[in-house]
């Protein structure tokens, strides 16, 4: 730090409330302010996702001024990295811009099967999708323009296909343990309309999510009567099973339900 900087600081803060290590610190916010707000400019412009190199660059940039304000270097030398961080993630903002009128709609796709969860629930499809774009859109950024939309079209394919199945996870896992529940416990023997109902509910569940994904009302109410039935079987096919084993009398059984009525009544 130069000393005639260090003097002014000293003046602004008493020495006895900060040492140098903390007038450093306190110049923190100033050193990385350009660069820090550069970074949100690009992160609102989706320009890690649409210019993705160039942003790399900017990252790589902060990352080195962030080590090495932390390890104590050179003040200017720092400065040269948050100005080049500054630079490449301006850059990116704008070019993300211009990246986005040739990759706009994988780019919704993408942000759709987000919104879906698609990243977690549809992991290898995510990935897959992720890749194409990152071709498509790196070229872009590049002026290479000539396979750009052949690698954009693949990833809005990917990313529509990560987005159903997301979907498809986040309503119907659980009915899908459930009847398969259900099948290990022999219910298509004990109680075969039950389980028959729950297949094919779930089934026409899938089929209405099919044909259109933005309205999961009725696949959501078709895939509870799915639940109901799966669990309906699961329980006529315990007890079917326990009165085979005579470890339930039949008496005992219309007992408890004539009780439950009564209750009800």
């Amino acid at each position: 730090m130069k000393k005639g900087l260090l003097a002014l600081l000293i003046l602004a803060f008493p020495i006895a409330v900060l040492g140098e290590d903390s007038l450093r610190e306190a110049l923190r916010g100033q050193i990385f302010g350009e660069a820090q707000s550069a970074l949100i400019d690009a992160n609102a412009a989706g320009a890690s996702t649409l210019a993705p190199e160039t942003y790399r660059a900017g990252a790589d940039a902060y990352a080195k001024a962030k080590s090495a304000f932390d390890d104590g270097a050179d003040l200017n030398r720092v400065r040269e990295h948050t100005a080049k961080a500054a630079r490449e993630f301006s850059r990116s903002a704008q070019l993300a811009t211009t990246v986005k009128d040739f990759v706009g709609k994988a780019y919704q796709a993408r942000l759709d099967a987000l919104n879906a969860d698609a990243k977690t629930r549809a992991a290898d499809l995510w990935e897959k999708a992720e890749l194409q774009l990152y071709e498509a859109a790196s070229r872009a950024e590049r002026g290479r323009e000539s396979r750009v939309a052949r690698y954009a079209d693949k990833a809005e394919e990917l990313y529509r296909e990560a987005e159903l199945v997301a979907i498809e996870n986040a309503l119907f896992t659980q009915i899908e343990n459930e009847i398969k529940q259900a099948a290990e416990l022999d219910a298509d023997d004990w109680a075969p309309k039950s389980y028959t109902y729950a297949v094919d509910l779930l089934n026409q569940a899938r089929s209405e999510l099919a044909a259109n994904r933005y309205d999961t009302d009725r696949p959501r109410g078709l895939a509870n009567e799915a639940l109901h039935y799966a669990l309906h079987a699961q329980y006529i096919a315990r007890l079917a099973d326990d009165i085979d084993d005579r470890d339930v009398r039949l008496e005992d059984v219309l007992f408890e339900w004539e009780g439950a009525i009564q209750a009800l009544a």
